[in-house]
């Protein structure tokens, strides 16, 4: 983009000097082929931003799904160690009474 940037404006610098109109229309057009060409470069930017940043959310989506996941474990081990710990002390309240 620099690279057109630099071709643009040395360009335009020509035309504005030019005298001749032939000359002033064929640097005329190739400042609108340097335009075109940034403009395409543009998009492609655009396209991979999106296409990065897609990337990155699904990255993110699925780390969070591993915490979930994670949790969700962390939880089902909490309710069973309670179960457990419940069966116990019915257990010995049983054998008591």
């Amino acid at each position: 983009m620099d690279k057109e940037h630099t071709s643009r404006t040395a360009l335009c610098r020509k035309e504005a000097e030019c005298q001749d109109p032939v000359e002033k229309a064929r640097l005329a057009f190739l400042i609108g082929q340097c335009d075109e060409k940034v403009q395409a470069i543009t998009v492609l930017m655009l396209h991979f931003c999106a296409g990065l940043q897609h990337t990155q959310d699904q990255e993110d989506q699925q780390q969070v799904r591993e915490e979930l996941r994670c949790f969700a474990k962390d939880i089902l081990l909490k309710v069973v160690c309670l179960l457990l710990l419940l069966r116990n002390s019915l257990a010995a309240f049983l054998v008591l009474a």
